[in-house]
């Protein structure tokens, strides 16, 4: 037994081989689909919120003009 413990010890210029099926790392798909999700909704709220600034300042530029009328 101690022989086989010497021989599966590896010399320090020899690399371990990594077996695939024994590999964890999987990509976070559902951080990914939140974060994804949240950055759409702020691109639409961002867009919202300059239409109505924009029809509101058409509005108020329509009353500074009905006004000096």
């Amino acid at each position: 037994m101690e022989e086989e413990k010497k021989t599966n010890k590896l010399e320090e210029t020899e690399a371990a081989p990594i077996e695939a099926k024994k590999e964890t790392i999987h990509f976070p798909w559902a951080i990914a689909i939140i974060i994804g999700v949240l950055i759409v909704c702020m691109v639409v709220f961002f867009v919202l919120a300059k239409v109505f600034v924009a029809k509101e300042a058409a509005a108020s530029t329509s009353q500074i003009i009905s006004s000096s009328l």
